[in-house]
């Protein structure tokens, strides 16, 4: 399970969808400042909120848990790869 790239995925989704982190926080029933922390990689994420984002986000937990790659280009957008082989 590649960490930042799961991150990275969760972030973009809040982008893409235009909702705040305290919006994801209140869906998932976490603090806005423990979800903040996670965001970050100051704290882990564990299992069961892996779970709960991936419900109230449709992003497929197979998705969420497999992305393999990561790359951050000179513009400083994420480009985004997954490894179905």
């Amino acid at each position: 399970m590649n960490t930042q790239a799961m991150l990275i995925q969760i972030k973009t989704w809040l982008k893409t969808n235009h909702k705040s982190q305290k919006w994801l926080a209140q869906q998932i029933g976490l603090s806005p400042a423990f979800l903040s922390q996670i965001l970050s990689g100051t704290r882990k994420l564990q299992t069961k909120n892996i779970i709960a984002i991936s419900k109230v986000t449709a992003i497929p937990l197979d998705t969420l848990i497999t992305s393999e790659h990561v790359d951050k280009n000179v513009f400083g957008y994420f480009d985004i790869r997954f490894d179905f082989s």
